[in-house]
């Protein structure tokens, strides 16, 4: 076999292979006029926020933990899962059954959750987090901020990864 011969196989089967991974790779943002209940990443709103998830009540999402982390300019709640992308309204008020304070309020859609979970970081903004166990499909996970950020409600903004769905809390220092 001719030495260019198996290079030029090679290059083009690279190619063919380049072309197969990045197929249907496509990114897409979607914004209905008059409507930023479903904006998610970095803007940093006090208004409610919803986001449609990929996970069905046949095909629930799993979520296997929640955890608060410290960054240098705001705090972030992350949730964790298996399966598909659960549905997803984070927003101010009380869950139901819950009376008090309104309270910043996550609550997954088509998701499954057998346990109750509290942390008390006790970070600069998140003073407490408290999940509820799954009812129904959805499961409401509380989160108590700090008193002295000077507002009954603190900006907000939401963003999802890889099996990650977040919500991050500036400090009460910083103006997002």
């Amino acid at each position: 076999m001719d030495p260019r011969t198996g290079r030029t196989t090679a290059i083009a089967a690279g190619v063919i292979l380049l072309t197969a991974l990045t197929a249907g790779c496509v990114v897409t943002s979607v914004r209905s006029a008059g409507d930023d209940s479903s904006i998610t990443g970095p803007e940093w709103k006090t208004t409610a926020r919803r986001g449609a998830g990929a996970a069905t009540a046949a095909a629930p999402a799993q979520l296997t933990g929640v955890a608060v982390e410290d960054h240098e300019r705001y705090d972030r709640v992350v949730f964790t899962f298996d399966g598909e992308r659960p549905g997803y309204r984070v927003g101010y008020g009380s869950p139901a059954g819950q009376a008090g304070d309104p309270r910043l309020v996550v609550t997954l859609s088509n998701t499954e959750s057998r346990s109750e979970r509290r942390l008390e970081p006790h970070l600069p903004t998140v003073r407490g987090v408290h999940q509820l166990p799954a009812a129904a499909g959805v499961v409401d996970t509380v989160v108590t901020l700090d008193a002295g950020t000077g507002s009954d409600r603190v900006s907000f903004r939401v963003g999802l990864s890889v099996g990650q769905f977040y919500v991050d809390l500036p400090h009460a220092d910083e103006k997002p």
